[in-house]
């Protein structure tokens, strides 16, 4: 996460200039501490300016986070230092984390969010044994009924009519196990910025819901792709 994402998700009372120093102070304690890695500013990127402070758990974090939520912390590695797509990925996912935190703060909704790996889900369905890995999940409680949904946050790098129809076609499969098991069903959000390509995926959405025998009222009403700014309104809407 960078500076800004911690300051949205921690820090959310008090002016600008308190609410940044007192993130700074707390994010120096933690690097001091051994709790954070803290990744090297890099100035003069492409396209002028510089790319924001960004940090991440080290091995020592990830063992105080596991003892406190009560499991077992898995083997961490430290992260390497420069522009990947994997760190964009995960600072595109950060921003989805606090953006949905934001606008559950602001409409006074309770929301509960679980990143990876913790959100991966195994299940058994016409395909045999699978492991869905949405990159996170969010329960939000709405009046009267707690909204669920994945989420799979598209970086625009992967192919549309293999990679992507696999992902979506996974889902489908996911939700008719879980409808199987009589459990509540998540959303499928597919988080795609870029117009031409979310109209590209979701056009093809209720196709690939088809051939794994998912009904298109059904379909339609679990399968989304929508850009950022879409996710809030998509989740916070009236209940159906």
């Amino acid at each position: 996460m960078t500076t800004a994402h911690v300051r949205e998700l921690a820090f959310p009372h008090g002016t600008a200039a308190s609410r940044d120093e007192l993130t700074r102070r707390t994010l120096r304690r933690l690097v001091r501490w051994g709790f954070l890695y803290p990744e090297r500013r890099q100035v003069g990127q492409a396209g002028g300016g510089s790319r924001p402070a960004t940090y991440a758990l080290t091995t020592s974090g990830a063992r105080v986070l596991a003892q406190r939520e009560g499991r077992e912390a898995g083997p961490r590695r430290r992260p390497a230092d420069g522009s990947t797509a994997l760190r964009a990925h995960q600072l595109a996912t950060a921003d989805l984390h606090v953006a949905l935190v934001v606008a559950a703060r602001a409409a006074a909704v309770p929301i509960r969010w679980s990143g990876e790996p913790g959100c991966w889900w195994e299940f058994v369905g016409s395909e045999g044994p699978e492991r869905l890995k949405p990159d996170g999940y969010a329960e939000l409680d709405l009046a009267g009924v707690t909204r669920l949904a994945w989420f799979e946050v598209d970086q625009g790098t992967q192919s549309v009519p293999k990679t992507i129809a696999a992902k979506a076609r996974r889902y489908c499969r996911a939700a008719l196990a879980k409808a199987q098991a009589k459990e509540p069903i998540p959303l499928v959000v597919f988080v795609v910025n870029g117009a031409v390509r979310r109209e590209r995926i979701s056009s093809q959405l209720l196709r690939w819901a088809g051939r794994e025998g998912m009904g298109e009222p059904v379909a339609a009403r679990l399968l989304h792709a929508v850009p950022l700014a879409g996710v809030a309104p998509l989740l916070l809407g009236e209940a159906e």
